[in-house]
């Protein structure tokens, strides 16, 4: 089967009913972003509360239009109360991709700092001294000058913001995938009301160590060309942020 054509064929052929979710989960995303901007922390309530259980409605709904359900509002909010109940509650592993994605993103940061760091540290005398007198404040305990000096230092905030743009998009990228590949638990849940989400996930994980290779392959097939208007908009919001207000905090 070649999952493209297949795709593009059920999508044609529910083009209406797919547009109505896809505006409707839209609009709730952006509320919630709306009030996350508000206060960040506000993200711990209504990713799990808003966004997650509306990301549900709209793959169960567009699962169940080829079934044979009428597009409503009303059916498509029947299913959100679901998503709080097992099986599906739990299914997209969203803890565990969120602990992986830091823990890259944080590594990745390291890494590619320490890297462009040491690149214009070797090419540029002048921004290596400026690094061994951050280095000799820091030794010396002088933290307010080290926070100015590392403040008004130009190079280090480019290097800051390219060190941002390359490990958040790997991060962005890989946490789609880890939340992709869990997607299709949700499909097992659904399917059989009687199970647990936890059993779900185990036959999700046992199933993936024998189709792993056929799984992916499938699933890249579908899902590669949504990476480049997402590095894009990745990259152009980082960008626009610190042309526009000049601020490195804001831009983090």
């Amino acid at each position: 089967m070649n999952i493209i054509k297949e795709a593009f064929k059920n999508y044609r052929k529910y083009l209406g009913e797919k547009l109505a979710l896809s505006l409707s989960f839209t609009m709730f995303v952006l509320a919630a972003l709306a009030i996350g901007m508000l206060g960040s922390y506000l993200f711990v309530i209504t990713i799990p509360l808003i966004v997650l259980p509306i990301f549900i409605c709209l793959q169960v709904a567009n699962n169940s239009i080829k079934d044979g359900m009428i597009l409503r509002q009303r059916n498509f909010f029947a299913i959100y109360p679901l998503a709080f109940t097992p099986p599906l509650f739990g299914t997209y592993k969203v803890l565990s991709i969120a602990v992986k994605s830091i823990l890259i993103y944080l590594g990745l940061s390291l890494l590619t700092s320490f890297i462009f760091l040491e690149i214009y540290a070797a090419n540029d005398p002048v921004f290596a001294q400026q690094i061994s007198d951050i280095v000799l404040l820091q030794a010396n305990g002088n933290m307010d000058e080290l926070i100015k000096a590392y403040e008004n230092n130009v190079t280090i905030a480019f290097i800051s913001s390219l060190s941002m743009l390359i490990s958040g998009g790997v991060t962005v990228l890989l946490a789609l995938h880890f939340f992709g590949v869990n997607t299709i638990a949700l499909h097992l849940a659904f399917s059989m009301p009687s199970m647990t989400g936890r059993m779900a996930g185990t036959m999700h994980r046992q199933s993936l160590k024998i189709f792993r290779k056929d799984f992916l392959s499938d699933y890249f097939q579908a899902t590669w060309f949504v990476a480049p208007p997402l590095l894009i908009g990745l990259a152009g919001g980082i960008l626009a942020t610190y042309f526009v207000t000049n601020n490195k905090y804001l831009v983090l």
